[in-house]
């Protein structure tokens, strides 16, 4: 059997055997060599299939996911709104994934703001690879929770991922998410509010363990 291209979703490097994985680096190498400029060159390989990420359109239905394509959307309209309120997320760029996120100083901690369907926040995400210093951080952040929920003027979702080495500091919107299409200006608009709050709360703490 020729190998056969398929068109999939933003999920490279998924469900694909080690096998797959070990040749994705070949497989790029082939598709550059084909020459197509709307395909990216990522991919995988799962038997004689070869799997290609390609980037959609803010208008198109390339994936059939619409809920992909409404974050490009929603995201493109939020940087440059919030660009004008904060440089913290300034780097960053519209994607169909559902948050964007900047680092703090510290590996594996990072501020982000997410939308999902019905709802959005700002957050903290403390993923290190080390548990310790996970579990150092985020309990040494909560022993100041008093006057962090107070700081911010609001409470906040503090967590555990269980099976994980993680932890949020979730500062949540309650005015609705990415089916609200009507009403973005006015959620993006309190998710920034609630991350400049964040952000300039939780960051003299952190200075704490940035060397």
């Amino acid at each position: 059997m020729g190998i056969q291209f398929y068109e999939i979703p933003s999920m490279i490097g998924h469900n694909i055997s080690k096998k797959g994985k070990d040749r994705i680096s070949e497989v790029a190498d082939k598709l550059n060599k084909l020459n197509i400029p709307e395909w990216n060159k990522s991919a995988s390989i799962t038997q004689e299939y070869v799997l290609i990420d390609r980037p959609r359109q803010v208008n198109g239905t390339s994936s059939g996911n619409e809920g992909t394509t409404a974050n490009f959307a929603f995201w493109s309209e939020f940087i440059p709104r919030a660009n004008q309120k904060t440089s913290l997320h300034a780097s960053a760029k519209p994607r169909d994934k559902h948050w964007i996120g900047v680092g703090c100083g510290i590996r594996g901690v990072n501020y982000n703001y997410v939308v999902r369907a019905k709802d959005a926040f700002a957050k903290l995400d403390i993923e290190c690879d080390d548990e310790a210093k996970c579990r150092g951080i985020f309990d040494y952040l909560k022993s100041y929770k008093s006057e962090i929920e107070n700081a911010v003027g609001a409470s906040l979702n503090w967590s555990e991922v269980e099976g994980r080495k993680a932890r949020r500091i979730e500062f949540p919107i309650f005015i609705g998410g990415r089916d609200d299409k009507e009403n973005w200006p006015v959620i993006q608009e309190a998710m920034i509010d609630a991350m400049i709050k964040l952000h300039s709360t939780l960051q003299p703490y952190l200075e704490h363990f940035i060397n």
